[in-house]
């Protein structure tokens, strides 16, 4: 079976697809007990946050997005995939005009919208990332452009889960007035970050271990590598809090070397790299946090097992 997979980010909407295996070198028909193959990723970096206006996503956002939308179904039925599913996250569940964008894109797509919700959208990332990783204990971190989710789990099982309404992409629109933060904008993300953890007293619960996917996880591999001159993929990255404490403090050095650095590794993060940094310092200084692993898997795949497979 081959699967299309397109989730809408508020700053990318990616597109996965994955063919389904009973064994090697059959299609599984139903996905029961199924290996997964990605075949085709493509990613459209909309930034849909930034057409968000008092709540509400203007038309030029939906345009751009039921754009990007249509050209996926395009390239899905160009290699015969038999299921098209599409979800998102805080991109459309932030906003005022949730129904009205969700419509919009039927009637110019015929795609039906998964809308997740915040707790669902942490075990859905968790149950992706266990998959891939098998991890027993440790806390999960899946910081995107509008919304955080953080999980707690023991034994393989989530035990306590909440989004929290922060992200990369919402922390540099609301608080950066050019493209790389200043030191007092820096603080008061800092700040906001820890007043929207607070009254969560799990989060240090359990263990010093971080599993962390998503874009933010993605371009602490890419700024490891461009730094120290590694070469680490981003699945089973793992480094300690103090190399971490370390490239942040490289990233919000004032400096040409930053800079280039930025420009090499991730160019595409320019603008959001660092409020994510500084947000997620935050969140492993609340947890407790000794040592941070990375991982490719996150919601794509949990929502393939789960909702769209079944397992």
């Amino acid at each position: 079976m081959r699967i299309a997979v397109v989730d809408i980010g508020s700053n990318t909407v990616r597109l996965v697809i994955y063919d389904i295996y009973d064994a090697p070198g059959a299609l599984s028909p139903a996905g029961a007990g199924a290996q997964r193959r990605v075949i085709l990723r493509e990613k459209e970096a909309l930034g849909l946050v930034n057409f968000v206006r008092k709540g509400v996503m203007a038309d030029e956002g939906v345009h751009k997005l039921i754009r990007v939308l249509n050209n996926y179904r395009v390239t899905a039925a160009w290699v015969a995939c038999e299921r098209f599913c599409c979800f998102a996250t805080a991109s459309l569940r932030n906003i005022i005009n949730t129904q009205d964008v969700m419509g919009r894109i039927k009637a110019e797509t015929g795609l039906d919208i998964d809308l997740i919700a915040g707790e669902d959208e942490a075990l859905l990332g968790f149950y992706g990332m266990e998959d891939a990783m098998r991890a027993k204990d440790g806390f999960y971190i899946d910081m995107g452009g509008s919304s955080t989710e953080l999980l707690g789990f023991r034994g393989s099982a989530p035990v306590k889960a909440v989004s929290v309404p922060f992200g990369s992409l919402q922390l540099f629109k609301k608080f950066v007035r050019k493209i790389i933060p200043r030191r007092a904008e820096l603080r008061r993300i800092d700040r906001y970050v820890r007043d929207k953890l607070e009254g969560l007293d799990w989060l240090g619960d359990f263990g010093g271990d971080a599993y962390m996917v998503g874009g933010v996880s993605r371009a602490i591999v890419k700024l490891h590598n461009g730094i120290y001159h590694t070469e680490f993929d981003e699945e089973g990255f793992c480094c300690t809090v103090e190399r971490f404490e370390e490239i942040y403090k490289f990233i919000t050095k004032p400096g040409d070397a930053r800079i280039r650095c930025m420009i090499r590794e991730i160019p595409d993060r320019l603008h959001n790299a660092i409020p994510g940094l500084c947000a997620m310092r935050a969140v492993l200084q609340a947890a407790g946090i000794k040592t941070l692993h990375v991982s490719s898997a996150g919601i794509r795949e949990g929502y393939l097992i789960r909702r769209v497979l079944g397992k």
